[in-house]
């Protein structure tokens, strides 16, 4: 009887082309993935600005309607708050602004105040 002997070379064809394919898997989505993760860290830097802006709000709110006066803690490292007041008859519209040091993106909230505080008669 005469037996065939097996192809030895087969092995290392198909080793090489699993190497091929997963480089070419892998080339097609990292770059996907590292667009992923830089827009995961813009949603959180702006995220971050938002509740500053919208604390520092809160703050000037319940300090106007505490103690009539308009203050606030600027204690942000990288955030840049500005608060401005324009005062009409018995309103007070107030304007508060946040910017990111070193980023064109900035929010802007806006709301009004008696100054006769939360319950008049």
């Amino acid at each position: 009887m005469y037996m065939k002997k097996k192809n030895r070379g087969h092995l290392m064809i198909d080793i090489l082309f699993s190497i091929a394919l997963i480089g070419l898997i892998a080339s097609i989505i990292l770059p996907n993935i590292i667009t992923l993760l830089e827009n995961q860290n813009h949603l959180g830097e702006r995220e971050e600005l938002l509740n500053a802006v919208n604390s520092c709000s809160e703050e000037i709110i319940g300090n106007y309607y505490n103690t009539g006066e308009i203050k606030f803690t600027e204690d942000y490292q990288d955030i840049d708050l500005k608060v401005e007041n324009n005062k009409s008859d018995n309103l007070n519209h107030f304007i508060v602004r946040g910017k990111r040091r070193g980023a064109d993106e900035e929010v802007k909230i806006e709301f009004y105040l008696w100054d006769e505080g939360l319950f008049t008669n």
